[in-house]
C-alpha cells in the first residue's frame, strides 16, 4: 500500500509531462488524477484553483522524481524568456518553498541544502533578467504558502535582501549566501509556528524568550554539515541583531554590511508579513523608533529600493 506526500500546484508547469502519478485527496481515499507521461493543462490547472485545490499528492516512491522534475523546470525558467512574471513567480516561490520544508525535515541531508542554494540563485537570476517577477513575488500569496508564514517570510526575506545586497554591488556568491541564509534561518522556529507567526507586541514574556531562541536554534539544526559555510551560518545566527545592542540572541554591535543587510531586511518583512503593519508605517518606525538599531544611510537606500522597484 503506498503513502502519499503533498505537492504544490504552483510548481507543476502546464503542458509539461510528469514523471509521476497525481492525485487528490478525497476523505477517505487518495484519487488518480493524472497517470505519469501526462501532461496538465492550462485550463485544467485554473479549475483546481477555482476549486480550492491547494496540493495535489503523489506517491512516497515517487518524490525523488517530482525532485529532480522540479530542478528542471527552475533551470528551464532561469533560461526561458517566455513566460509571463506572474507564472515565473509561482514556480520559484514554490520551488523555494518545497526547499525550505526539505531542509526543515532533514537538516542533515546535503540534497535539500543544494536545492535551497539552487532557489537563491534562480531567484536572483530570474528577477535579474526580469525585474517584473520581483514585484509578482510580493504580491504573489501563494495558496500553499498561506497557513505558513515561515514559508512566504522566507521567500520575501531571500528575493528583497539579494536584491538589496545586488543595488550596492556586492559580489555575486556573497548574494548568494545571503539569499541562502534568509531562505534558512527560522527553521529553528518549526518547533513553535504559532509563537513565530504571532505578532510581536501580543508576545507573552515567555513566548518572546521562546521567539528569541529560534537563531541558536537554527544554527544548531544546521552545524556540522560540511557543505554548510561558516558564513552563512553566522548570517543566520546575527539575523535578528542590531547595530545598537537591543537585538538576540548575542547583543552584539557591531555586524558586517551583509549581516546588516539580512538583519535590515528581516525585521522590515517581520513588521510587514508578521505585525501586518504597512509598509511606511514600517519604514517609519525604523528610522525613527528604532533609531541607532540600523546603519541610516543603508536604510535610506533600502527606502529608496522599494520605491524605485514599486514595492510601496
Amino acid at each position: 500500500m503506498s503513502n502519499y506526500v503533498p505537492i504544490r500546484l504552483s510548481t507543476i508547469r502546464s503542458e509539461k509531462a510528469l514523471d509521476f502519478s497525481v492525485y487528490i485527496k478525497l476523505p477517505s481515499k487518495y484519487l488518480l488524477y493524472l497517470n505519469s507521461g501526462d501532461a496538465l493543462d492550462e485550463e485544467r490547472i485554473e479549475s483546481l484553483k477555482e476549486r480550492k485545490v491547494k496540493r495535489l499528492y503523489i506517491a512516497d516512491i515517487d518524490e525523488e522524481a517530482y525532485l529532480e522534475f522540479l530542478d528542471r523546470a527552475l533551470q528551464e525558467f532561469k533560461e526561458d524568456p517566455g513566460p509571463a512574471p506572474d507564472k515565473k513567480a509561482s514556480l520559484i516561490a514554490g520551488y523555494a518553498s518545497n526547499a525550505i520544508e526539505e531542509v526543515r525535515r532533514d537538516p542533515s541531508s546535503e540534497k535539500a541544502f543544494e536545492r535551497t542554494k539552487n532557489a537563491a540563485e534562480g531567484i536572483l537570476e530570474v528577477i535579474s533578467r526580469d525585474p517584473a517577477v520581483l514585484l509578482e513575488l510580493f504580491k504573489h500569496e501563494d495558496d500553499d504558502q498561506e497557513a505558513d508564514v515561515l514559508l512566504r517570510s522566507g521567500v520575501k526575506v531571500s528575493t528583497l535582501a539579494m536584491k538589496f545586497a545586488q543595488s550596492l554591488e556586492l559580489k555575486k556568491e556573497t548574494i548568494h549566501e545571503i539569499g541562502i541564509a534568509a531562505l534558512l534561518r527560522d527553521i529553528g522556529a518549526t518547533k513553535y509556528p504559532s509563537v513565530y507567526a504571532t505578532k510581536t507586541e501580543e508576545h507573552s514574556a515567555e513566548e518572546e524568550k521562546i521567539y528569541r531562541q529560534h537563531p541558536n536554534d537554527t544554527v544548531k539544526a544546521l552545524s556540522d554539515r560540511e557543505f554548510i559555510s561558516e558564513k552563512i551560518l553566522k548570517l543566520i545566527q546575527t539575523h535578528e541583531e542590531t547595530l545598537a545592542g537591543t537585538g538576540f540572541p548575542g547583543k552584539l554591535t557591531f555586524l558586517t554590511q551583509e549581516e546588516q543587510i539580512l538583519s535590515l531586511v528581516s525585521a522590515y518583512d517581520r513588521m510587514v508579513t508578521i505585525d501586518r503593519i504597512h509598509y511606511f508605517e514600517a519604514l517609519k518606525t525604523l528610522k525613527i523608533e528604532q533609531v541607532g538599531h540600523y546603519n541610516l544611510e543603508l536604510l535610506e537606500k533600502l527606502s529608496k529600493l522599494l520605491v524605485v522597484e514599486g514595492l510601496i
